[in-house]
């Protein structure tokens, strides 16, 4: 199971544009960048782009086409688990 970013333009079509995540909490990061223009964690303050819209769904795939077909987006910094 994948998490995918869809972008859309201003008339709620798909544009196209994919972006892969293996988290959710990656996925919404990112568009809440996208949207609001900013990358602060309280970006929800800020007044939202009206340029585009995204929003993040969930699809499965073959574990086989992971990382082959599809690139990940994540932080690799921030999802890597340490052992401790």
């Amino acid at each position: 199971m994948i998490f995918v970013l869809v972008m859309m333009d201003r008339g709620n079509n798909r544009t196209g544009e994919e972006y892969f995540f293996q988290e959710l909490s990656s996925c919404l990061e990112v568009k809440n960048a996208l949207i609001y223009q900013s990358t602060s964690y309280n970006a929800i303050i800020f007044r939202r782009t009206n340029q585009f819209k995204a929003f993040c769904e969930v699809r499965e795939i073959d574990a086989k086409d992971a990382g082959v077909k599809y690139i990940f987006r994540d932080d690799q910094v921030r999802t890597r688990v340490d052992d401790d």
